[in-house]
């Protein structure tokens, strides 16, 4: 029975023993042989809640282990979107090899072009694209390099890279700094040369003061877009 509130002043809208005294009948629930179909539910979902992706082709879904103190990643910034880092010092593939599983995962600093800086300074090899329209740096592809057939070497797990940030030329000249000082560090260590603290301090200095430029400078927001391969 349907009960309805008028806007009749003259009408008096029933008590709580009223309520209490009328017979709801249960609604049962369908005969088995009328359940034909399964539905999955899906949810509740946090607005909030960070999805990870990987910019890998051949991986096509990131879960986060469940004993892992980030297991459920929350935007702490919502109104500023851009994409974030984060790093896992254990990573195991899934059995059927179509995901990846993440362990004792990290958020890198919230700043606007982060994963593309140190995808950029620390990628063995990196081939910068520009936009459409071709006024800007519009994608980063980085990998292992390619072939003398100019095939990709490890073409499964190069990664691409949709700007979302602005970057200029003078910001891929500090990223090759910092890589040519990474460079000479090592190329010391392997010859043995360890005691030199003045050369180290040197190297050390030099990186300091690129990566120090290239993370203080205020990158605008621009829109991404997919790169035609």
């Amino acid at each position: 029975e349907m009960i309805a509130a008028s806007r009749n002043r003259n009408t008096q809208l029933p008590s709580s023993s009223t309520f209490n005294e009328i017979d709801f009948d249960e609604i049962e629930p369908p005969l088995e042989r009328e359940c034909v179909k399964t539905v999955h539910l899906k949810g509740p979902f946090n607005p909030l809640e960070i999805k990870l992706l990987s910019f890998m082709d051949n991986v096509q879904e990131v879960l986060i282990d469940q004993s892992s103190v980030n297991t459920v990643l929350l935007d702490t910034d919502p109104s500023d979107v851009f994409d974030r880092l984060y790093v896992a010092s254990s990573i195991s593939e899934t059995p059927n090899g179509s995901a990846v599983k993440l362990r004792q995962v990290s958020a890198m600093p919230s700043i606007r072009g982060f994963l593309a800086m140190m995808t950029m300074i620390f990628s063995p090899t990196m081939v910068v694209k520009p936009s459409r329209n071709r006024t800007r740096i519009g994608h980063i592809v980085c990998g292992l390099g390619h072939d003398r057939n100019c095939k990709p070497i490890f073409g499964e797990h190069d990664i691409v890279l949709n700007l979302d940030a602005t970057f200029d030329i003078d910001d891929l000249e500090k990223v090759n700094n910092i890589r040519f000082f990474m460079n000479r560090i090592l190329e010391h260590l392997d010859r043995g040369q360890t005691n030199d603290e003045s050369v180290f301090g040197k190297f050390r200095q030099k990186i300091f003061s690129n990566f120090f430029h290239l993370f203080k400078t205020r990158r605008e927001k621009c829109e991404k877009e997919n790169l035609d391969m």
